[in-house]
């Protein structure tokens, strides 16, 4: 070949006249319709329209994210939409938007009432808790990413290329091409000595993985994740392993005296959700296991004695420090949270869905409700499934303002915006009315209701 080549093209189809045709004219031939995952190459400064025709953004990268403007609308969009398609605005809070995110389009409600209605709409955001999250996605080379905020990705360690295995997928309703393999050798994945894990309980935390082991692990031994070591004084750090003698599951976190564990049931040769919630702040505290969403029987072997001792090795996946305790099947979607979840945010991942990020509004200074003789409703507009945002509500000197601060709902709120019928972008609306009168009312009345008026 003598001279230059470009744009070189197989299909596994034949081409029509019309589609060789706009070929030739540099277009492009027609294709299927059906969402896609698209990954974010550079980073986006985005003060007005992000257009987007359904589908994934993927903007899982360390070095790129959109960031929004600072304003309190969060995200937004203009009526007359059909559902994912039209005009995205993202012009919302001083934030960066990281991990892969599903964005869809929405519809504006018509007024619910005579009053003036108070709009705020918003979608998937991060949830500041999750301090680590290996979704083990990657299909090739030797990095697991990092999805949360905190880009601690780990290296695939004494690993083989057909450890990525896609023929055994964990239940996750989210991309889920690939779990990984473990020996019960020497495999791990390396996160590095991370600060932030040595004791994510100090306040109430939690870790959760997906797992089908095999069998018990190296000597009876399959650490999941921990940095616990082992290796003389000062011992530190926590451990969550596969053990036969423990019933299936144990939970190990060192104290300057003697260690706490504690241990829990789960079967082998099938995929299992497993999660541990701990505080570690007091010794009379007890970690919870939950195993597919269910919290289950946890006995105390050993009570924990003394300070928690945090100084431990890496933070690794799938082994111990010394690569004795190799852990034996497949292990997939690793998360830390510095808080402990609930039983409600457990079970949405043990159903394979994800834990929404927790919005704040300060509804007193964001929102005018000027506490007229009237009813005025905060109509709450969300994209996604069960996303819960707060609601501070704050009153004030006067009863005719906001609320009699004699009996008021001063206070914060957990408010759900719950879109179960259609995840296509179709938004439910949900209206939180404030009962304040222009004289001070009998405290049965002041009352804070929140009220389904979609359609």
């Amino acid at each position: 070949m003598d001279g230059s080549i470009d744009d070189v093209r197989i299909y596994d189809y034949a081409l029509t006249s019309s589609e060789i045709t706009n070929l030739a004219n540099g277009k492009y031939a027609d294709g299927d319709d059906g969402t896609a995952t698209y990954t974010l190459n550079t980073a986006l400064d985005v003060d007005n329209d992000l257009y987007i025709q359904s589908g994934i953004l993927d903007v899982s990268g360390t070095s790129y994210a959109i960031t929004l403007a600072n304003d309190w609308n969060n995200y937004a969009g203009a009526s007359g939409f059909t559902d994912q398609s039209g005009t995205v605005t993202l012009d919302g809070v001083d934030q960066a938007v990281r991990g892969t995110t599903t964005f869809y389009n929405f519809t504006k409600q018509e007024t619910t009432d005579d009053t003036t209605d108070k709009n705020l709409t918003f979608g998937v955001g991060n949830d500041t808790s999750l301090i680590g999250y290996w979704k083990f996605d990657e299909g090739t080379g030797t990095a697991a990413t990092d999805s949360s905020a905190n880009s601690n990705s780990g290296t695939l360690t004494n690993m083989e290329a057909g450890d990525w295995d896609s023929s055994i997928k964990a239940s996750l309703n989210f991309q889920n091409d690939y779990s990984l393999e473990f020996d019960a050798d020497d495999d791990e994945v390396d996160i590095g000595d991370i600060a932030a894990y040595d004791d994510p309980f100090s306040s109430g935390g939690t870790v959760s993985a997906w797992i089908n082991a095999d069998g018990y692990g190296e000597s009876d031994n399959g650490n999941i994740i921990g940095n616990a070591n082992f290796d003389g004084a000062p011992y530190g750090g926590w451990v969550f392993y596969t053990r036969s003698t423990n019933s299936g599951l144990s939970f190990y976190q060192t104290r300057g005296t003697t260690g706490g564990q504690w241990t829990c049931a789960v079967g082998l040769d099938a995929w299992h959700h497993v999660v541990i919630t701990y505080d570690s702040s007091s010794t009379a505290n007890d970690p919870q296991c939950y195993v597919d969403g269910l919290a289950v029987a946890t006995t105390e072997v050993s009570a924990p004695d003394g300070a928690v001792n945090a100084v431990g090795q890496n933070f690794r996946i799938g082994n111990r420090h010394d690569g004795a305790r190799t852990f034996d099947g497949h292990i997939d979607d690793v998360r830390i949270y510095n808080r402990a979840l609930s039983q409600a945010e457990i079970t949405e991942l043990a159903a394979g869905n994800g834990v929404p990020a927790i919005y704040e509004y300060d509804v007193a200074n964001t929102l005018d409700i000027d506490g007229l003789d009237t009813n005025d409703r905060l109509n709450v507009i969300s994209s996604t499934t069960n996303v819960p945002f707060l609601l501070d509500v704050t009153a004030a000197d006067a009863c005719t303002n906001w609320l009699d601060v004699t009996d008021s709902l001063a206070g914060t709120y957990d408010i759900y915006a719950d879109n179960t019928t259609d995840s296509g972008g179709n938004d439910e609306d949900w209206s939180t009315p404030f009962w304040v009168f222009s004289s001070c009312p009998a405290a049965t009345r002041n009352r804070l209701m929140i009220i389904n008026t979609a359609d």
